[in-house]
Parts: structure tokens; sequence; C-alpha cells
């Protein structure tokens, strides 16, 4: 089941980045792996998800498969009333996954978390769950998030996956940029789409839970991983359709899959070009 499916459950956005993948009319849409190659720089570091009884240790790396990837929205680009409500928020959208390679009957994808902020970080920031009652209109930076273990099966019925898919409810994550922005080209069909890249450390403590289920769980740990935005007028064309569909995949052209390349490098830690 994806988590786009689960996320309409919740009080927030969650937008899957599955639809930046192929898509054919002969097939499901891809993962986005299939557009961004997964390389020892998608997903560096260990997470650890734990309750009273049991601790899961999650390795992100290529030995393991389990990547990290983030996609940078502007709130413009959202559907309502998600447009209005994050206004002039920057939407930074994070998906967990575990590449084909590895699955071995798990689910594709088993983490998503959304970032908002006025702007995307130029240092360490502080995001934390929202408090309740809070209102709307504060621009603190506030994170959202729904997590699963990625040793749950697919096979699983989907009651089960929901009564075991955790939502944030205190504490948060500390984003802190790492290094230089990089310009990729993605080849497409007929021409090429570009995004800065900039990689970012997350820092979690967060307690999760559902009000489907008794189960809670805490989530810790430190992870390193790349945040794409889009850059020029193809890319942002991409992006903006893409999150005017909560499922995306209608709407986002054809892309030939292809490894990512460094095209420049930036002294800048802004994302914006």
């Amino acid at each position: 089941m994806k988590l786009s499916i689960l996320s309409q459950c919740a009080t927030f956005f969650l937008l899957s980045i599955v639809a930046f993948a192929e898509v054919s009319q002969e097939s499901s849409p891809q993962q986005i792996t299939d557009l961004l190659s997964v390389t020892p720089h998608s997903g560096e570091g260990s997470l650890i998800y734990t309750d009273e009884t049991s601790k899961e240790t999650i390795t992100f790396g290529i030995d393991t498969g389990i990547y990290a990837l983030g996609l940078v929205l502007k709130s413009e680009w959202l559907p309502e009333p998600y447009k209005n409500d994050l206004s002039n928020y920057s939407v930074i959208q994070i998906t967990f996954g575990t590449v084909k390679s590895k699955l071995d009957g798990k689910v594709p994808q088993f983490g998503v978390f959304t970032l908002l902020a006025p702007e995307f970080p130029k240092e360490t920031v502080a995001f934390l769950l929202p408090e309740a009652g809070k209102s709307k209109t504060s621009k603190t930076p506030q994170v959202r998030g729904l997590f699963m273990s990625p040793r749950t099966l697919l096979s699983q019925s989907e009651k089960d996956k929901v009564e075991t898919t955790l939502f944030g409810n205190s504490g948060g994550v500390t984003l802190t940029p790492v290094g230089q922005v990089k310009k990729i080209a993605i080849q497409g069909k007929d021409n090429k789409t570009y995004f800065n890249a900039q990689t970012v450390k997350l820092d979690f403590q967060m307690q999760m839970s559902t009000p489907f289920s008794n189960e809670k769980k805490s989530l810790s740990g430190s992870i390193s991983f790349p945040v794409y935005a889009p850059s020029g007028k193809t890319a942002e064309s991409l992006a903006m359709k893409l999150g005017n569909s909560l499922e995306g995949v209608t709407t986002a052209p054809k892309l030939r899959n292809s490894p990512e390349r460094t095209v420049t490098g930036s002294k800048s830690n802004s994302l914006s070009d």
C-alpha cells in the first residue's frame, strides 16, 4: 500500500515523490530511484525504531538498499486548501524507501516526512511537530510525518498496515545543510531537466503513535541524504504538476531513466537559483 494512500487519513499534506519516476501506460508508476540513481549519498547513517519491548536498527545505504530522498516545493504549487494553509512556506518533502533489488516482498516506501519553513535552511534548524491548537499562521519551522517498519511485508492486510503506520506526535527533527549545492541534469525524452541538489543531515528525536491502534514507538538517529530543488522552467513545471496532484502520476511527463550527474558546483548553501 502506498504511503500516499495512508496520508489521506492524516490532518496534514503528505505528497508522494514516486511521481518523478518514469510513467508508462503499460506499467504502474515506478519509484523515484528509477529517475535519480541511488548512490552512497542517497542515504547514509541509521535510525532506531523502538518501543518498550523491541528495537529495530534501520541502516541506510547501498548495502541495505534503503534510501532517503527529498524534494523542495513552493506552497503556490500545491492544491487547495494546502496552498492557503502553507502560504509562503518552503515545503521539503522527504521519502524513505527500499530499492527494488532489495525489497524481497517488503513495502517499497516506509516513511514520508514534510518539513515546513519560510525558506530552505542555510544553517542548522530545528523542525518541531506542531502543538495542538497552535495557529496555522505561525511560521515556526514544523515537521509532520508517518512511518512504518521497512520490514513490513507488502502481503500484509491493509488493516495491519494502517495499524502499524505511526504518526509523529511529539519531538521533531534537526536539519543541517552539508557541503555545497550542486546542479544535476536528468535526461528527458527531448531535453534535460535541471535540479539543484543539497546534501542534508537530519537528526531524529520523535515520538510516534496512531489513532488506529495502541502502538507507540520512538524514532531516533541521524541520516544524510540529498534534497533536490527544481532549477529552471522545465523542472518547475514538472514540480508544479506534481504538487497540484496528490498522486501526481497522471500529470508527470515521461523522463528516461538515467544516472544523476553533476553539472556545476556552487559555493552557496542556497537551493534557489
